[in-house]
């Protein structure tokens, strides 16, 4: 607090120290002191874009927007987010996360997912040289090439293939693969299902050529409902699960984790596990999936979770005046946190 009104204290040196109060604060989840001290840091330094400010301007406005898009001002975590897409003395995979957060802005946002799908796809283009086709006859052909590489045996790798997978090195395949996950759900949501199965594919055959990432294991569950649900292949869509599930283990024990595992749970649960699992074998997986979530300050996440979750205790014979009241517990929860998109209603 003294530093802050101290003027004898270099600006860029504040700014620092700022940037470290942020960072800690963003890691135990504190997004409003984080939004305060990363704004500040950003107040105090002059020209804020000039050559030897840019490295610290570009973690303060990150964090910031960050911050803002988990306290709910997407306006100023939008302005934040383009303030250094806009740098042109910025590297693009400096910029990644800010690109990352502008499109999530933009999935949850609009009610068009098209805006998000269309900025994700432009950037894989234009950035990475990774393109995909936008005329139905070039996704058609696409799909048919995918699902072929899909149905080869080598697509379900064993565990020792799987163990002995190097991790993904190349920056920009990393960009791209964060890039083309996110764009995955856009393309589910904008109606675009041929799309989405390219997509998919795309990442999975990556990880084979270019070496192993977390967010496999959600390309491996989304394209384990596909092959159930809209191929009728209900034993390989039953052994993509299992290697879901591999690839995540992977993912936690390299550390790699993030949000995947919460991520993969949501999308096996919801379309694969009800099929090939009693449900109440995943209450307990749920359950510890939404702590991890709401830990991370993952609300979107966390409340999908606990969906899935009362639906497997329904499903198990749970009595409904017990269901009820545990549904009531998280009921405050929703309301303090303004989140409405999955009421029990």
């Amino acid at each position: 607090a003294d530093l802050l009104h101290n003027s004898d204290w270099p600006n860029n040196k504040l700014s620092q120290l700022l940037l470290r109060a942020a960072q800690k604060a963003k890691g135990v989840s504190a997004f409003s002191s984080a939004s305060f001290y990363a704004l500040h840091g950003i107040k105090r330094l002059p020209q804020v874009w000039k050559s030897e400010n840019v490295q610290l301007a570009l973690k303060l406005h990150t964090i910031a927007a960050e911050a803002e898009r988990c306290l709910g001002n997407l306006p100023q975590a939008k302005l934040l987010c383009k303030s250094v897409i806009g740098q042109l003395t910025v590297p693009k995979l400096e910029k990644m996360q800010a690109q990352k957060i502008l499109i999530d802005m933009l999935i949850h946002e609009e009610d068009d997912f098209t805006v998000s799908l269309n900025y994700s796809l432009d950037l894989l283009s234009e950035d990475i040289g990774c393109r995909f086709p936008r005329g139905k006859a070039g996704q058609v052909l696409g799909a048919i090439h995918a699902i072929k590489q899909m149905k080869a045996e080598t697509s379900i790798p064993s565990a020792y293939t799987i163990k002995d997978l190097p991790m993904m090195t190349d920056p920009m395949r990393v960009y791209g693969m964060e890039i083309m996950r996110m764009a995955t759900y856009s393309a589910f949501f904008a109606g675009q299902p041929i799309l989405m199965l390219m997509i998919i594919n795309r990442r999975i055959q990556w990880c084979f050529k270019y070496g192993f990432h977390a967010s496999m294991a959600t390309a491996y569950a989304t394209m384990a409902s596909v092959f159930m649900h809209k191929l009728g292949d209900w034993e390989r869509g039953r052994r993509m699960a299992a290697v879901a599930v591999q690839l995540v283990e992977k993912a936690k024990a390299l550390g790699v984790c993030g949000d995947v595992e919460q991520d993969t749970v949501i999308r096996l649960h919801f379309l694969v596990t009800p099929w090939i699992k009693p449900a109440r074998s995943v209450c307990t997986q749920l359950i510890d999936g939404y702590k991890t979530c709401m830990s991370h300050g993952d609300v979107d996440n966390a409340f999908k979770i606990i969906v899935a979750y009362e639906f497997s205790q329904l499903l198990s014979g749970k009595e409904l005046k017990q269901l009820e009241a545990d549904i009531q517990c998280y009921r405050p929860q929703m309301e303090a946190l303004k989140y409405d998109k999955w009421d029990f209603q």
